[in-house]
């Protein structure tokens, strides 16, 4: 039997450099993908895939919103600093018991493109940014898990480093 079970986001704040943005609908965050080789060697009974954990394919994530105050702010063609607070709720299953834990994620990305969304008498304007995404920061109960800043060459994932493999040129 689990001892936790992780459920419902209870809430969320969504920062643009800063400045709250309100009426956040949903974002979608970045696929880590890393790059692959493909072998095809003498005796191997077929090719093999395998991740290089030290370089990282383009990733890119989106905010939805409903055009709330401060949302034209998301639209600038500019490089944002965004940060995602939110309040995720967990079971405690042998206690029985309601907790809640923080996670946050900071992203640094340029905006790439907005879909205007759709006019309907009776629904929200919406709107969707998409983002380059360049940096991206997860944070759960006060610990980084995973930090990736690309144009630094920082790929570190629970701890471990895995761009520190690239840096055996500069040894």
């Amino acid at each position: 039997m689990p001892k936790k079970v992780f459920a419902n986001v209870v809430d969320h704040r969504v920062y643009d450099d800063g400045v709250n943005i309100e009426d956040v609908t949903s974002i979608t965050l970045p696929d880590l993908e890393f790059t692959k080789t493909e072998f095809d060697v003498a005796g191997m009974v077929g090719k093999l895939n395998m991740a290089n954990p030290a370089h990282l394919e383009a990733m890119s994530y989106t905010i939805a919103h409903n055009n709330g105050l401060e949302g034209e702010r998301l639209a600038t063609p500019d490089i944002h600093q965004h940060e995602f607070r939110l309040m995720r709720q967990n079971l405690d299953v042998p206690d029985a018991r309601l907790e809640y834990d923080s996670v946050k994620y900071r992203l640094a990305g340029q905006m790439v493109k907005e879909s205007g969304g759709s006019i309907e008498r009776g629904n929200p304007l919406g709107s969707t940014v998409e983002y380059s995404c360049q940096r991206f920061i997860k944070e759960i109960a006060g610990k980084i898990v995973v930090h990736v800043d690309i144009p630094a060459g920082i790929v570190i994932i629970n701890g471990v480093d895995y761009g520190a493999v690239s840096s055996i040129l500069d040894g």
